[in-house]
């Protein structure tokens, strides 16, 4: 195993067992045993690496699966990987300020619907009412997530995933399931 993957593993162990805000990067290199300078060479900060566990999952299950139109397959594989990992989620969710999780999903689902839009469209801005719209979903969607994650949604993945698939703005209608 290569000395990144140890610092990732050594973090998301870290995370699953206590609030991201009481672990310190001391805490990560030594579970990681590694030396400061090591987890620098690497890693910008400890945000990094909590973000890196969400994006790390999503751009491999895009890869391996999204094909442009399986919108809601794609919101149950997360919405199980949540209520799988939901430890981490947990650990989490109260980040807060510029590199909050919550700031960096809402950043990486963003950057997502744009290129899709873009791409599909072969056009290289958005409108601003299609900016708009983008970040009207994305924010109720993360509201059900956090929701979600904290057990006040009691719905199974399948029934979550329509519900926020229904919210996905009319101009993606041709790009949903």
């Amino acid at each position: 195993m290569n000395t990144k993957q140890i610092i990732i593993d050594a973090a998301f162990s870290l995370l699953e067992k206590q609030p991201f805000q009481r672990i310190t990067v001391q805490d990560i290199l030594n579970e990681a045993q590694v030396s400061r300078a090591t987890f620098y060479k690497f890693f910008s900060d400890k945000h990094e690496l909590m973000h890196l566990y969400y994006r790390s999952f999503m751009d491999r299950t895009i890869e391996q699966k999204f094909n442009g139109h399986n919108w809601r397959e794609i919101a149950e594989h997360l919405l199980s990987f949540m209520l799988t990992k939901q430890s981490f989620f947990l650990n989490v969710k109260d980040t807060e300020g510029q590199d909050s999780f919550w700031d960096f999903l809402r950043s990486y689902s963003f950057d997502f619907y744009s290129a899709v839009k873009l791409r599909n469209e072969k056009r290289e801005v958005l409108t601003e009412y299609e900016r708009l719209t983008i970040i009207s979903h994305i924010d109720g969607s993360i509201t059900l997530l956090k929701m979600y994650i904290e057990g006040k949604v009691c719905m199974a993945p399948e029934e979550l995933a329509k519900l926020i698939c229904s919210t996905i703005p009319d101009s993606y209608q041709e790009y949903r399931d």
